[in-house]
C-alpha cells in the first residue's frame, strides 16, 4: 500500500513530498499528533501507521544532513491549510522528554560539527583537506593551479597507456568526468550520488560521485566505436545491392539501427524499428519484455505514448509523434529536404477512418498516393509527413500541397528545409518553375520563414539515372559529345555494343564483363525500375571489357558512371584509391571540378540533340548538377558544413518506406502499384495500442 500525508487537504505521497514522518511512538507525544490533526478534520481516526508529511512542521523542527531529513524528537505538526495548531505547553510532555531535548541538542551540535568538517568553502580547502576527508582509492590524483583531478590508467592493446577514467575538479568548483575521450552527460554523474548540481561543495558529495564513477559498468574501448561505425558502412553498402529484396532491406535497418544505439549515450529510434517493436509488443507484451533484454529497443511505456499521442486525420498526420522524435535530433539533422514521389493505387479502394473498404467502381475513385517525407541531409533522419490520395493533380496543385508542407515543417515542427527533391516528372517541373519564379538560375528560391535562407529544387538522381539507360534502351544509338577537348564532333554509344560483348563472351570459363546478363540487356517494364540492373550496365567491368573494341560505347559508360559515384555518396567513409566515391569537402574537391566539367558536357549535348524526351531528361539532369554545386557552396560557406553527402540528396528513402506493399500487376508497360489501403496503414501501424484496436486496423 503507498504511504501518503494523512492530512486530507494534502494527501501527498512518499513520492511527491520530500520526507512522510511516521507518528511516533510516546504515547503523549502522539496524542498531541493526533489533537493536531483533529484540529482541522475533527472526525479524523488513526489507521495503524499513519504519517505526516513535511510541509506541515516548522523548518526549526527538521533536521537535514547529507545522508537524510529527519525530525527533532519533541516536534509537533502544527502547519496546516487555512489553520495553524496551537501546541499544549511542553510541561504537560512526558518528563522523558526533557531526555529528549537533551538528546536532541546533541545532535544539532554534532551535525554542526559533521558539516562544518565537510563543507567545502573554496578550491584550496579542497585541496588541501581531499587527502583527509575523502577515500579516493582506486585513483591517482593530480594537481594543478586551476584543477584537481583524479585518474585511472589502462595499458591499451594499441594505443599503450591511456586515461581510462578522469575526474575533474576544476578551481570554480564544477565537475566533469571522462571516459576515455568521451566526456560523461551530467545526467549520468548525478544520477546514483543524491546531488542536483555538479558544483561542490561538500567533500561527502565529490566522494559519492567518485564512487560512482568507479562502479560504472565497463565501457567499451576507443576502438569499438570505429569498428561499429565501419559494419554500418559495410551493411549500408549490402542495403544498396539488396536489388529491392524488401525482407533484407528492413532486416538490415533493423540491425544497423541496433548498432547505432550500441555507441550512441540515447538510444534513436528509426521508424522500421519501432513498426516491429510495436508489432511484438502487440502480439505479447510479456515477450517484447524478454526482446529487451537481448535487444535495444524502446520501452512498453514509450510505445503507449506514442499510439496514444499519434493522429489518424489525413490532415493532421503523426504531429505529436514527430514532434517527439525531433526532440532527439542534434542541430545540424534538423536542415532537412521534402522528398515527393506518387504511389500508384489500385482503383476501388478507399480510405476510411482505420479501415479499408471497397468502393464503388466510378470514376471518382482515386488511384495515386502524393507521399511527402521529410529527410535530414546531414544526417540520418527521415519520416513521413503528409499522404494525399488524388485522381488528378496539376503542377498548381502540387505546389499548394508543398508549400503548406514547408510551413507545417517549419513553423510547427521548427525544422529548416533546404531542398525540396522529386523526379522530373512534367508535373513537378511544372511545380519547380512557380517555386522558382522569376529567379535567373531557377536552381532555388528564396525560404518564406527563414531570412537569407535558401531552399534548393533537385531532381531525384536516382531517377535520372534510370532515365538515362532507359532512354539508352529505347533509342539504342545516342549521340553524345566529346567530354574533354575542344573537338565538336559527336561520339556514339551504341547499346548494341554491350549485347554483341555479352554474346561473345557468355560461354567463356572467365567473364570481363561480369555484371552482364539477360536481365540486365533484355529489362522488362518491372525490371527497367531495378537501380541493380543499371548500375550493373554502368560497372567499372563493363567499361573495362569495352574499352579495346567498342570505345566511344565504355567512354560514355565511364562518363555516367563517375557522375553516378559522385551524387551517391552516402556515407563518410574514404576510399584513397576512388576518388569519386568520396564525401565533398571543399569545393576545391576532384567531384566539385568533374560536376562544373559535366555541367559544361551536358549543355553541349542539350543544344544538339533533338530527341524531345532525351532533351528533357538532359534538362532535368543539367539542372539537378548545377544545383548540387550550388547545395554544397551554400552549405560550406552560410551554413558552415565541414562535409555534404550528396547521396543523401536522394528520394531511395520514401521509395524504401513503401517497398514492402509494392504489387505488381501481370498486365504488360504498367508500372509498380502499391494498394492505397497499404499506403495508410503502413503509417497507422504506428497507432497500435492494444491487440483488439490492431485487428480493427488490420488491412483486409
Amino acid at each position: 500500500m503507498t504511504d501518503y500525508c494523512c492530512v486530507i487537504s494534502c494527501g501527498k505521497s512518499r513520492k511527491e513530498a520530500n520526507s512522510l514522518f511516521p507518528f511516533p511512538k510516546d504515547t503523549t507525544l502522539r496524542e498531541e499528533w493526533i489533537k493536531a490533526i483533529k484540529s482541522v478534520q475533527p472526525k479524523w481516526i488513526p489507521r495503524a501507521r499513519p504519517y505526516v508529511c513535511i510541509d506541515h512542521f516548522s523548518k526549526l523542527d527538521v533536521i537535514t544532513d547529507t545522508q537524510r531529513v529527519h525530525r527533532k524528537r519533541t516536534a509537533i505538526p502544527y502547519i496546516f491549510k487555512g489553520h495553524t495548531y496551537t501546541p499544549e505547553p511542553v510541561a504537560t510532555i512526558d518528563p522523558n522528554s526533557l531526555a529528549y531535548a537533551v538528546q536532541d541538542a546533541q545532535i544539532n551540535m554534532l551535525n554542526n560539527d559533521l558539516l562544518s568538517e565537510d563543507l567545502v568553502v573554496h578550491f584550496s580547502t579542497l585541496k588541501s583537506k581531499y587527502q583527509t576527508n575523502l577515500d579516493y582509492s582506486g585513483f591517482s590524483v593530480a594537481e594543478t593551479d586551476d584543477s584537481l583531478i583524479f585518474y585511472t590508467l589502462e595499458d591499451h592493446e594499441n594505443f599503450g597507456i591511456v586515461f581510462k577514467l578522469r575526474v575533474i575538479i576544476s578551481s570554480n568548483m564544477y565537475i566533469r568526468v571522462f571516459i576515455f575521450e568521451k566526456e560523461l552527460p551530467k545526467k549520468e554523474i548525478k544520477e546514483g550520488t543524491m546531488t542536483d548540481c555538479l558544483k561542490i561543495t561538500y567533500f561527502s558529495q565529490l566522494q559519492n560521485i567518485l564512487k560512482r564513477c568507479l562502479n560504472l559498468s565497463e565501457v567499451p574501448d576507443p576502438q569499438f566505436k570505429d569498428l561499429i561505425k565501419n559494419s554500418i558502412t559495410i551493411l549500408e553498402d549490402a542495403r544498396n545491392t539488396t536489388d529491392e529484396n524488401e525482407k533484407t532491406d528492413i532486416l538490415l535497418c533493423i540491425i544497423m539501427n541496433q548498432l547505432e544505439n550500441l555507441i550512441r549515450p540515447r538510444p534513436k529510434y528509426i521508424s522500421e524499428t519501432l513498426l516491429f517493436a510495436f508489432l511484438c509488443f502487440n502480439q505479447s507484451p510479456q515477450t517484447y519484455k524478454r526482446l529487451r533484454e537481448y535487444l535495444i529497443l524502446p520501452h512498453d511505456s514509450y510505445l503507449r505514448y506514442l499510439s496514444g499521442s499519434l493522429s489518424n486525420s489525413k490532415n493532421d498526420q503523426n504531429t505529436t509523434y514527430l514532434k517527439t522524435t525531433i526532440k532527439t535530433l542534434e542541430a545540424h539533422e534538423k536542415k532537412v529536404a521534402i522528398v515527393i514521389d506518387e504511389i500508384h493505387a489500385k482503383e476501388g479502394y478507399n480510405f476510411k477512418g482505420l479501415n479499408v473498404s471497397e468502393a464503388t467502381q466510378s470514376n471518382e475513385a482515386e488511384t495515386t498516393v502524393r507521399s511527402f517525407m521529410v529527410k535530414s541531409v546531414f544526417g540520418s533522419f527521415k519520416e513521413i509527413v503528409r499522404l494525399y490520395p488524388s485522381k488528378e493533380c496539376t503542377g498548381q496543385d502540387l505546389y499548394e500541397k508543398t508549400s503548406e508542407i514547408l510551413q507545417y515543417l517549419q513553423e510547427t515542427l521548427k525544422l529548416e528545409v533546404l531542398a525540396v527533391i522529386t523526379d522530373n516528372h512534367p508535373i513537378h517541373m511544372d511545380m519547380f518553375k512557380l517555386f522558382a519564379g522569376v529567379d535567373d538560375d531557377g536552381l532555388s528560391f528564396s525560404n518564406p520563414y527563414l531570412a537569407d535562407r535558401k531552399i534548393f529544387l533537385l531532381f531525384d538522381t536516382t531517377h535520372l539515372y534510370k532515365d538515362i539507360r532507359n532512354n539508352w534502351l529505347d533509342n539504342i544509338i545516342i549521340q553524345y559529345p566529346n567530354f574533354a577537348g575542344t573537338s565538336t564532333s559527336m561520339r556514339t554509344a551504341n547499346f548494341e555494343d554491350l549485347k554483341a560483348f555479352h554474346e561473345q563472351e557468355k560461354d567463356q570459363p572467365v567473364l570481363k564483363a561480369k555484371k552482364l546478363n539477360h536481365q540486365t540487356l533484355y529489362p522488362d517494364t518491372t525490371e527497367r525500375q531495378k537501380v541493380q540492373l543499371v548500375d550493373n550496365v554502368f560497372h567499372q567491368s563493363t567499361i573495362n571489357a569495352l574499352q579495346d573494341n567498342y570505345m566511344e560505347t565504355g567512354d560514355f559508360l565511364s562518363i555516367i558512371n563517375i557522375w553516378r559515384n559522385i551524387v551517391n555518396v552516402q556515407t563518410e567513409k574514404n576510399y584513397p584509391m576512388k576518388k569519386y566515391k568520396n564525401p565533398i569537402q571543399s569545393m576545391d574537391s576532384d567531384s566539385i571540378d568533374f560536376l562544373r566539367k559535366f555541367t559544361v558536357w551536358l549543355e553541349k549535348w542539350e543544344n544538339h540533340d533533338d530527341d524531345d524526351v532525351l532533351k528533357e531528361t538532359l534538362h532535368a539532369l543539367l539542372h539537378t548538377t548545377r544545383a548540387i554545386i550550388a547545395f554544397c557552396e551554400y552549405s560550406f560557406k552560410t551554413l558552415k558544413m565541414k562535409v555534404v553527402l550528396v547521396g543523401l540528396l536522394q528520394s531511395d528513402a520514401l521509395q524504401n518506406r513503401f517497398r514492402p506493399h509494392k504489387r505488381f500487376v501481370s498486365e504488360p508497360k504498367t508500372e509498380k502499384r502499391v494498394f492505397l489501403d497499404h499506403s495508410y496503414c503502413q503509417e497507422d501501424e504506428k497507432n497500435i495500442g492494444s491487440k483488439k484496436s490492431a485487428k480493427r486496423q488490420k488491412c483486409n
